[in-house]
């Protein structure tokens, strides 16, 4: 339990550093605390005066209205302090947030393209909205509540144990019977709120790939077996939720009943002490705000349960290793030619399953290699590779003499031009998307790009031409399209390597030839990847290498697979020559 409570305080104080840039507001808070504690405090004090003009005989009523003056007087400033003290937390707690959010964000921008591909996109993004939002709410927006009530306690207790030391301490005898009932039931449950959150991940996990996946759940009829999917993560939720809030909502009503209490306890001792009536008022007024600093810390227990096991989730991330640094003196690729040499290279994505076994491949400059072979084979994964999306287990590859694990990434990346599969255009304009990663081009240039590409025609035939918003739910463009836009982009960039990973997957035969005829002249002169499983797109490959669980099975041209009548003849003719009729 104390590596726990550790741990806690560690993210407290983690958190707090997040903060540390705005510690000017951070004491202003404080000072305006203090200053509505401070004027808080002498309320009692005023109506403690005010009950001594009590006598046998009455009293006259104009002898009160300084005390009303003075009693209106300071609790109006302790309202207005209160009032500057709440609007500077929520600013600091708002910029506080914006920190966590943007390190989260960052953070993962950095993260090895293996994080990503182990872990659910719904979670990662629950991560940086939800968790970060209930780490602002539950626990950073509560740091000067608790300071403030440190602030009052502390006061409160002065005030009272000058007043009469007696009654003073019958107060703070219940202290610990507070405490202790809060700590209990918060202990208990801590568990059911760190279940919560990460149930919530997987409800937006669930809810993400139900949403985006929508037609291929309608496609397939998977609509009542995506209801009882999200439906049991629902419950879970529900459930995991009912017990968490079930027990924070325990704390605040058993404290109250300890608070109400006191009040007997104050009552009780006056009488036995035989205290003036005005030191009875000034104790009953004092005892209440005592002790409304821990019935307002147990209000808000459930939101620093969920803050807590929020925050682990958020360093959880904030923890993981990145994608290692470059090395030392790492070398910017300038003129490259594109000599490009697998060297006995090893890898696999799970240790227990080798998927490269020494391959080893060497490729001189402006050769055109396509990859094929079956799904699984280890196509795209020699993609990865080059792009040191993960790094290889053994052996090496080289770019023009240059082991590519000393080379900078970013001068890696920016030597090579990469078609996926799936075009992503990002939410934007059709001319922005084309210009992506080619900061200041011009529009004669994006212009030239989407003619090279073969888009120029349908996207000036758009209503706003390239102007056109791109988003996730735009339907005046197919996906035929967007892979155009994409390669627009390479067009636009003209990098000395290129890699092509099912390029033209989404094209429609027609278009894929002219494509093909753009991308020949692009390749020209260029050392060039082609994974394909269209056959008809790497017909004229200077080398073809054919895949099987990781290894090269053939390599060749497209004359000599043939020849050979192997693996590769099999799906070319599997392809290309008609079944006989029946």
């Amino acid at each position: 339990m104390k590596e726990k409570s550790a741990s806690s305080a560690r993210m407290f104080f983690r958190l707090l550093s997040y903060s540390y840039k705005y510690k000017f507001l951070f004491f202003c808070a404080v000072v305006f605390s203090l200053a509505s504690v401070f004027f808080s405090v002498l309320g009692p004090m005023i109506v403690s005066d005010a009950v001594r003009l009590i006598k046998a005989g009455g009293f006259e009523l104009s002898a009160l209205y300084p005390h009303i003056f003075r009693l209106t007087a300071v609790y109006s400033a302790a309202s207005v302090f209160n009032y500057a003290y709440g609007l500077s937390t929520n600013i600091l707690t708002q910029n506080t947030i914006g920190n966590i959010r943007n390190a989260l964000f960052f953070k993962l921008s950095k993260m090895p393209v293996k994080f990503i591909d182990e872990n659910k996109t719904g979670v990662l993004i629950s991560n940086i909205i939800n968790d970060v939002d209930t780490v602002g709410e539950g626990m950073i927006s509560n740091i000067t509540l608790f300071f403030m009530g440190a602030s009052t306690v502390a006061v409160t207790i002065v005030s009272m144990f000058v007043l009469d030391y007696r009654i003073a301490l019958g107060v703070v005898a219940m202290t610990p019977v507070a405490l202790f009932t809060a700590y209990c039931l918060a202990k208990r449950g801590k568990k059911h709120f760190s279940r919560n959150q990460k149930n919530l991940g997987l409800l937006n996990a669930v809810s993400n790939e139900m949403i985006s996946a929508q037609k291929t759940v309608k496609a397939y009829l998977y609509e009542a077996s995506a209801e009882e999917k999200f439906g049991a993560v629902n419950r879970e939720l529900y459930l995991s939720g009912i017990k968490s809030q079930f027990l924070s909502s325990l704390v605040n009503p058993l404290v109250r009943y300890i608070s109400t209490a006191t009040y007997v306890v104050v009552g009780s001792i006056c009488v036995m002490v035989g205290a003036d009536i005005s030191v009875a008022a000034a104790f009953l007024m004092y005892s209440n705000q005592y002790a409304r600093p821990f019935m307002d810390i147990t209000s808000v227990i459930t939101q620093l349960q969920s803050a807590i096991a929020a925050a682990e989730r958020v360093f959880g991330v904030l923890d993981a290793s990145e994608e290692t640094a470059d090395a030392e003196g790492a070398a910017v690729l300038t003129d490259v030619r594109g000599d490009i040499v697998f060297d006995d290279v090893s890898f696999s994505y799970s240790k227990d399953k080798p998927l490269i076994k020494n391959f080893s491949l060497s490729v001189s400059r402006g050769q055109k290699v396509a990859v094929v072979g079956p799904t699984g084979s280890g196509k795209t994964t020699l993609v990865n590779l080059l792009m040191r999306f993960y790094d290889v287990d053994g052996g090496a590859i080289y770019i023009d003499g240059h082991d590519i694990r000393d080379i900078e990434r970013r001068s890696l990346r920016r030597a090579f031009g990469m078609v996926l599969q799936d075009a992503y255009l990002f939410t934007g304009t059709i001319g922005d998307n084309i210009a992506y990663g080619k900061e200041g081009a011009s529009e004669e240039e994006i212009i030239a790009a989407a003619k090279n590409a073969d888009c120029y025609d349908f996207i000036v035939n758009l209503p706003d031409g390239f102007d056109t918003v791109i988003s996730d739910g735009l339907m005046n463009i197919s996906k035929g399209q967007k892979q155009l836009i994409f390669i627009a982009r390479i067009m636009l960039n003209l990098p000395p390597l290129l890699i092509l990973d099912e390029a033209t997957s989404s094209i429609d035969t027609y278009i894929e030839k002219r494509i093909k005829n753009a991308f020949d002249g692009l390749m020209k002169g260029r050392t060039s990847f082609v994974v394909a499983h269209r056959l008809s797109t790497i017909l004229n490959a200077d080398l073809i290498l054919v895949m099987k669980d990781g290894d090269v099975v053939e390599k060749g041209t497209h004359a000599e697979l043939i020849e050979l009548n192997g693996f590769y003849s099999r799906i070319y003719h599997s392809q290309f020559v008609a079944l006989p009729s029946e």
